[in-house]
């Protein structure tokens, strides 16, 4: 059977008034997870869902699943989705794509009146981005049985409410068991880097993603006098923390063009004028393919916080805060996007994931696989990220077939075709 494609119009219209959710200026948008927000967002998705014939159901740490019936509603569905949380300063895209990627699906099938075999569901997760409550992809993490539901709910965010609180506030803390069952994932996402669209490409089919070791560092020196204090006298916790640093942007360079390193986050004390800071706490995470080299990342990591507190006379404490291990996604679902980015003879390559999706848990549990699609300028958690409508298109159309393959099409007799 030919499939029809999707309708990008519909779906660029979904993204626009999705955009409008949260809006802050310059086309970004702010929905932060379990936030009134948030609350706007899944509303809208959920009205959308239900005037398309779902039914929505929501699990006990927030996941929303809108199933659309098939002709044995017995078997696993096919999941879709993606999230509909952002970053304080996010864009429009990121994470709304493959929910919205989902709807559009379900919508071009009650167009074509096209009876799946199997069930399709959409599925907007809670809390990817992590920003307000950690660890990311947590709602996810909760439903691939990584994390125990009572530590999700317990997460606080730093003004020191919990998740579960947040969630009971806004009418999202639901009551269906959070196990999944499920035959196969697909997630579409804006690709986040600059890869796609410096080589002219499509679409990229996601097989793994790296691993990532993060760590809370704190950095315990002295307060001091700046005007009165030598400075080979001091235990100056912001200098020891641009050294780490420094060797840390080291590490990464050494480890490319596979491997990550980074410093993201930094807290100063007293972050005061004329005042040597006495504490600096910073977030750093390692990230590789390889789990060897993913280890010596960590032990080089390490070994420099270590070396320079050392130095500089200070005290430290290293603590992980977000493991996940290198996965490889599952190859009848790479089989499946690949085949259907071929068919529509799109440019497309193979790549792997360096930043977290809630695919990555998933696929533990459930086999998986992703698209990317370009990113203008590489651009993303922020409020300038664009892709465009065609790319939009494109991707929601690889998503539609290899969702369609995996799920089976039952033709009037009630056979599978």
């Amino acid at each position: 059977m030919k499939l029809p494609k999707i309708d990008g119009e519909r779906l660029w219209s979904a993204h626009m008034a999705m955009a409008q959710v949260g809006r802050i200026e310059g086309d970004g948008v702010c929905r932060l997870a379990a936030s009134d927000e948030d609350r706007a967002g899944r509303d809208l998705f959920a009205r959308w869902c239900e005037e398309a014939g779902l039914s929505v159901r929501i699990d006990g740490i927030g996941n929303m699943f809108a199933r659309r019936p098939a002709r044995d509603d017995t078997l696993a569905p096919v999941l879709i989705g993606s999230h509909l949380d952002s970053q304080p300063t996010g864009g429009r895209f990121d994470g709304a794509f493959g929910v919205l990627s989902g709807l559009e699906i379900v919508r071009t099938l009650n167009d074509a009146a096209i009876e799946t075999e199997a069930p399709i569901e959409i599925v907007n997760w809670t809390n990817e981005e992590g920003c307000r409550f950690q660890p990311s992809s947590l709602g996810a993490e909760v439903a691939a049985g990584h994390i125990a539901l009572e530590q999700g709910l317990a997460a606080e965010d730093e003004n020191g409410i919990t998740l579960g609180v947040e969630l009971d506030r806004i009418g999202y803390r639901g009551d269906s068991g959070i196990a999944l069952n499920a035959r196969a994932y697909l997630e579409g996402h804006i690709e986040q880097g600059p890869i796609l669209e410096e080589n002219g490409e499509d679409v990229s089919i996601v097989q793994g993603s790296m691993g990532v070791n993060a760590y809370s560092v704190t950095l315990m020196g002295v307060e001091a006098h700046t005007g009165t204090t030598p400075v080979t006298r001091r235990k100056d916790a912001l200098y020891a923390a641009a050294r780490c640093i420094t060797e840390v942007r080291a590490l990464a360079e050494e480890f490319e063009p596979d491997g990550r390193a980074t410093v993201a986050r930094l807290l100063v004390e007293p972050n005061a004028r004329s005042v040597v800071a006495s504490k600096v706490v910073f977030t750093t995470d390692c990230r590789h393919r390889s789990p060897a080299s993913l280890d010596e990342m960590s032990r080089r990591l390490r070994q420099i916080v270590d070396r320079v507190s050392a130095e500089c006379g200070l005290g430290y404490t290293m603590t992980p805060y977000w493991t996940v291990p290198p996965r490889n996604f599952d190859a009848d679902c790479v089989g499946a996007l690949e085949a259907a980015a071929s068919a529509m003879g799109l440019r497309h390559r193979r790549m792997v994931s360096g930043a977290g999706h809630d695919a990555i848990p998933v696929s533990a549990v459930v086999p998986t696989a992703m698209i990317f699609v370009p990113s203008r300028g590489g651009v993303s958690h922020h409020v300038s990220e664009y892709t465009a409508p065609e790319h939009l298109e494109a991707g929601c159309n690889v998503l539609f077939q290899a969702a369609v393959r995996l799920a089976g099409i039952a033709d009037a007799g009630g056979q599978r075709a």
